[in-house]
């Protein structure tokens, strides 16, 4: 007779609360979102309300907040990686494109702020062997890694 190596079921889990998460804003946290169709979202994870809105030209491949909770860096596959403003206290406003970091010749893989928010990293591609970081008020290059 065979012995069964299959788990029983988990019971049911309450939904997780989100407000902890991400960059605060009154009463809650943000969440941002992107697909390969190239759109981003920003929501209100209290209650799913749509923020703010935006547009690559292809896949969405990273995103992050910046610490401030005001700003959004996003990298596509397009091979742009590019600063986003927007208000967390509005609802369904276009995201303001501040900048276009640096042109990139791969996709963009990973993306992340500085804990000051003044600095920004990329990894690009096929396997991230690229990573260059960027001033953000200027949206120029201040260094490029290349692995070996």
């Amino acid at each position: 007779m065979p012995i069964s190596t299959a788990k029983p079921p988990k019971e049911p889990r309450e939904p997780k609360d989100l407000s902890g998460l991400g960059p605060k804003i009154a009463g809650g946290a943000l969440i941002a979102a992107g697909d390969r169709s190239g759109q981003l979202a920003v929501l209100a994870a209290t209650d799913g309300a749509l923020v703010a809105r935006g547009r690559h030209a292809s896949h969405v491949s990273a995103l992050t907040f910046a610490p401030d909770g005001r700003r959004l860096l996003s990298g596509s596959t397009d091979f742009t990686t590019r600063l986003w403003s927007f208000d967390p206290d509005a609802r369904d406003q276009p995201l303001r494109e501040t900048s276009t970091l640096g042109g990139d010749q791969t996709p963009v893989r990973s993306v992340a702020f500085d804990s000051s928010g003044t600095l920004a990293a990329t990894a690009c591609g096929t396997n991230n062997t690229v990573l260059r970081i960027y001033d953000c008020s200027s949206g120029g290059p201040k260094r490029a890694l290349f692995e070996h």
